[in-house]
């Protein structure tokens, strides 16, 4: 089991523990929806959140895009998951936060 923060809208974020074989799929549960983006947040990290979150009206998240900071102009809606990018299996990927809030 791998460790993420889930930030939600509502509420504090939390360590999440996520099945490392089905990343995907528990991403989806996690933020309820069908298709995940992941938003970068300088080269070590970012968030994954709901590809459509916007068109189907997603609440804003103050926590989630005050993140963002000088790295982008947008804004997220919904909920989202702090992320490590890095290397898994020797390719680019998603990596978990387990050592940043440990």
């Amino acid at each position: 089991m791998e460790k993420y923060l889930l930030i939600p809208v509502f509420g504090k974020p939390a360590l999440v523990e996520v099945d490392e074989k089905h990343l995907l799929e528990e991403f989806r549960r996690l933020l309820r929806c069908e298709h995940i983006e992941t938003v970068k947040i300088g080269s070590h990290f970012g968030l994954i959140v709901d590809e459509e979150g916007k068109i189907t009206s997603k609440p804003y998240n103050a926590k989630a895009t005050s993140l963002l900071g000088a790295f982008s102009p947008d804004w997220i809606a919904g909920d989202a998951i702090f992320c490590g990018f890095g290397m898994r299996n020797g390719e680019p990927d998603i990596t978990p936060v387990d050592g940043v809030f440990a």
